[in-house]
């Protein structure tokens, strides 16, 4: 879209130098996690806002609360005793569409798409797999290389999601893993997309594969989506109540469907910015200076005259509400 393409490539901006981070994006997420001095909790479910529960651990208490939490995830998590949230921000968790999307990528013995001239770059088609992207890094490389077979999403993606069973969420990652069968026709539909598309046959894939990984976001029970998507009128209604917090400033949105770029990770990283720099201002308003001159601030306002007057009205908005919900009964 027209949005997408001044968000990425802008042509008023400098070019940007694209990096590839050794091992992948995880590596970057442990190394962020080494720096806390409490590690989060995995793989567990929160039960009621204010009166968090992990199983074991007893009750915990938080002054402040930053949900990156998708808001088709979080329908599930019962918000009913957080006090002062604003009918457009609990319409905004209950309503907003999130798309379905899929990713499926095999790693291959050899970078045979190089040889076809495929380096770098993305092919698109009208069969099942959609678009291939192929690795911009270590082009003319010996060795393995990892292809991204096929990225979907909306119908595609839930054609093809239809045939990711994953029941174990734990267990994703296992190279022992049995595939189930619904995967083994997900692998057929792939190589003969495939085969058409770089004129190879089905059995050289076949032979030429060392591994495969396929996710379903719309089918995770973490995420139940891949992207929020605002519907026509949600945008106008919606986005300005969710970049701002709830609870009297307590509780924060943040994640890509509270950013600028939704649907990318640049759009996560940049409403983490706006999140923290809401928490500094109501308990930690000395070190709001230092803390814009250490990590920026966030893109999503036009100046930080615009995101103070954004946020003194969102700690008040839900109270607004209130009193002139008495006034017109």
């Amino acid at each position: 879209t027209i949005l997408e393409s001044l968000s990425f490539d802008d042509p008023t901006q400098k070019v940007v130098q694209w990096k590839c981070i050794e091992g992948g994006t995880e590596v970057l997420i442990k190394k962020m996690l080494g720096r806390l001095k409490d590690q989060p909790k995995f793989n567990h479910w929160a039960f009621p806002f204010m009166e968090v529960e992990v199983a074991g651990k007893g009750k915990q208490y938080y002054a402040h609360v930053i949900s990156t939490v998708p808001f088709s995830s979080l329908r599930t998590i019962n918000t009913d005793r957080m006090k002062d949230v604003t009918n457009a921000q609990r319409s905004a968790v209950r309503s907003l569409g999130y798309w379905p999307s899929t990713k499926v990528a095999i790693r291959f013995k050899s970078r045979w798409w190089e040889a076809k001239g495929q380096k770098g770059g993305s092919s698109y088609t009208d069969r099942s797999v959609r678009v291939v992207v192929y690795p911009s890094y270590g082009i003319g490389e010996e060795g393995p290389g990892v292809l991204i077979v096929s990225y979907t999403w909306t119908q595609d993606a839930a054609r093809l999601g239809s045939l990711i069973k994953t029941p174990d969420w734990e267990n994703v990652l296992n190279p022992n893993r049995r595939t189930p069968p619904s995967e083994e026709v997900l692998l057929r539909v792939i190589y003969e997309d495939l085969a058409i598309l770089h004129d190879v046959t089905v059995e050289q894939l076949r032979a030429d594969t060392l591994d495969y990984h396929a996710f379903d976001w719309y089918g995770n029970p973490y995420t139940m989506g891949a992207f929020a998507m605002f519907s026509p009128g949600q945008y106008d209604t919606f986005y300005k109540s969710i970049l701002g917090p709830a609870a009297r400033g307590r509780f924060h949105f943040a994640g890509e469907v509270a950013s600028a770029h939704h649907a990318w990770i640049a759009g996560a990283l940049d409403s983490a910015l706006r999140a923290v720099r809401e928490v500094i201002r109501l308990d930690f308003s000395p070190y709001l200076d230092s803390f814009k001159e250490t990590n920026g601030v966030s893109a999503v306002f036009r100046d930080e005259a615009q995101e103070e007057v954004h946020y003194k009205a969102s700690l008040f908005a839900a109270a607004l509400e209130k009193i002139e919900s008495q006034e017109e009964a």
